[in-house]
């Protein structure tokens, strides 16, 4: 997890030695990851500031982002045999869901 003015979460992503500017996409679904070592997933939020930083376009590695006031709630579920962190950003107006993802890790 990161700050800045805005919500942004990106695809499970790994570094591209090719590109660095370019990180490599391991996981295009935009909610449920079930292997957390292909790939690091970062949410960037934000959003509980004066203003919001502008969003011009979205990079191909972004699964969602938007200028809302809310807050991610993380969930961790330590089952067995696997863990799941759920995250659910809820939108400060109305309680709505803007974003909702999972990730599980098996545990050996």
């Amino acid at each position: 997890m990161q700050a800045h003015n805005h919500y942004q979460r990106r695809y499970p992503i790994t570094y591209n030695p090719h590109d660095s500017s370019e990180p490599t996409i391991k996981n295009q679904t935009t909610a449920g990851y079930n292997d957390p070592t292909n790939g690091a997933i970062f949410a960037i939020v934000g959003t509980g500031g004066q203003s919001f930083y502008a969003l011009d376009g979205q990079a191909p590695y972004v699964a969602t982002q938007f200028n809302k006031f809310g807050f991610l709630n993380i969930e961790l579920d330590n089952g067995n045999p696997h863990t799941t962190l759920t995250g659910t950003f809820f939108d400060n107006k109305g309680n709505e869901i803007r974003d909702h993802f999972t990730t599980t890790k098996e545990i050996k």
